[in-house]
């Protein structure tokens, strides 16, 4: 009677299979994760950006005007996948008090659904859009 050890080719294979399929199931996942993420970042970026407008609204008795958003908020997120602008006063965004955009940069660009988010306001919060990026 021959004493056996080790994995035969076959059970190696087996393993190799199921470990590829787990594979491609759960990297596509994360990176959507990741994706996910970084816009949740964007969207409390711009209602964080939306605040500063209003404070300095409260303070100077008018919004900033033109599009400089550094002269109240940062012109990017935390970790630089989004850019922030603003517009107020301009033909472009002349329906409501002012309109704040992100837009993606770097490995963002892949959410495709969500490489522009903005939020537009006009006394409150009027339109956020798209909306399954603000979810």
């Amino acid at each position: 009677m021959l004493n056996k050890k080790g994995f035969s080719l076959v059970e190696l294979m087996v393993v190799i299979a199921i470990i590829a399929i787990l594979a491609s199931i759960g990297i596509p996942m994360y990176n959507n994760y990741i994706l996910r993420n970084h816009r949740s970042e964007a969207t409390a970026e711009l209602l964080a950006a939306a605040n500063a407008a209003d404070n300095f609204e409260i303070r100077n008795g008018t919004f900033p005007s033109g599009n400089d958003i550094n002269s109240f908020y940062n012109s990017t997120t935390k970790n630089g996948f989004y850019t922030l602008s603003y517009c107020s006063g301009e033909p472009s965004c002349s329906n409501v008090s002012y309109v704040l955009t992100a837009t993606a940069q770097n490995s963002q660009t892949a959410d495709t659904p969500c490489t522009s988010i903005e939020l537009e306001v006009n006394g409150g919060i009027v339109n956020k859009t798209p909306a399954e990026c603000w979810n």
